[in-house]
C-alpha cells in the first residue's frame, strides 16, 4: 500500500492526540511504521476503553474523526483496455475495520454515532471511481485523473461521465481530448455499469469536469 501525505497526516495527529510513543520516527515514513502506528492504538484504545468506559468515546476530536476517514486504500475491482490507455474500476475501502482494528473502529468509528445518530457501523469508503492509466513504452502509468458517474442521477437512458484531478500523477487534460477519445473513455466506462450501479459511484467533486456527452 502506498501512503499518501494525508494518510501520514492523519496518523500523525492519532499519534498526538492519543499520546503514543513512537517506536519510530514517522518522517521516514516507512510503511511498516504506519501499520505499528495503527497497532499501538489499537492497544491503547483497548486500554482507554475498560478504563473510561464507552461514554468516553460518545464524542471525539474532529481532527480524529478527520484521521480516521483518511485511512483508506484503493482496491482494484476490474480492468479494461484501450489502445494506448487502460481504465481502472477502483473503489476506496476502510483501513480501519472491525476485522484489521476492532478496537480503533469500535471506539472511533462506531461509539461516536451512537449518540447522534444511533448507528453502529458507519462506510468511510469514498465509493466507485475509474483511474486513467496511460500505456508508454509498454509500461502502464497512472495519470491524475479520475472519472466517475454521479449516483444521485435519475436517469437510466442517458449517464453523464465526470473527471476530476485526484492524487498525482501523470498530468494529462481531459479538456483536449478529442470527441472519439472521449467516446471511447464513456463506452468502456458505462460497461463497468454492467458490473457496479450507478449509485456505488463516489459523487463528482464540486469542481469536477464533464467529460461526456461533450458540449462543442
Amino acid at each position: 500500500m502506498l501512503w499518501s501525505r494525508y494518510q501520514w497526516k492523519a496518523l500523525e495527529i492519532l499519534a498526538a492526540k492519543f499520546e503514543l510513543e513512537p517506536r519510530y520516527e514517522l518522517r521516514h515514513r516507512y510503511p511498516y511504521h504506519a501499520y505499528d502506528l495503527l497497532e499501538d492504538l489499537e492497544r491503547k484504545l483497548e486500554g482507554l476503553l475498560a478504563e473510561r468506559g464507552e461514554e468516553h468515546f460518545y464524542q471525539i476530536d474532529k481532527e480524529v474523526s478527520w484521521a480516521v476517514r483518511r485511512l483508506t486504500y484503493s482496491e482494484l475491482s476490474s480492468l479494461s483496455y484501450g489502445i494506448d490507455y487502460n481504465l481502472e474500476l477502483r473503489t476506496e475501502k476502510e483501513l480501519v475495520s472491525e476485522d484489521n482494528y476492532p478496537f480503533v473502529f469500535y471506539c472511533l468509528v462506531a461509539l461516536p454515532k451512537i449518540r447522534d445518530e444511533g448507528l453502529v457501523k458507519e462506510n468511510h469508503g469514498m465509493g466507485y471511481h475509474i483511474h486513467y492509466v496511460v500505456v508508454e513504452n509498454k509500461k502502464q502509468k497512472r495519470t491524475s485523473i479520475v472519472f466517475t458517474f454521479n449516483p444521485s442521477e435519475i436517469t437510466q437512458s442517458q449517464h453523464i461521465l465526470y473527471w476530476e484531478h485526484h492524487g498525482s500523477g501523470l498530468k494529462r487534460v481531459p479538456e483536449r481530448f478529442g470527441n472519439r477519445r472521449r467516446n471511447a473513455i464513456y463506452d468502456t466506462s458505462c460497461g463497468f455499469l454492467s458490473k457496479i450501479s450507478k449509485q456505488e459511484f463516489r459523487a463528482p467533486v464540486s469542481a469536477a469536469n464533464v467529460l461526456w456527452p461533450h458540449k462543442i
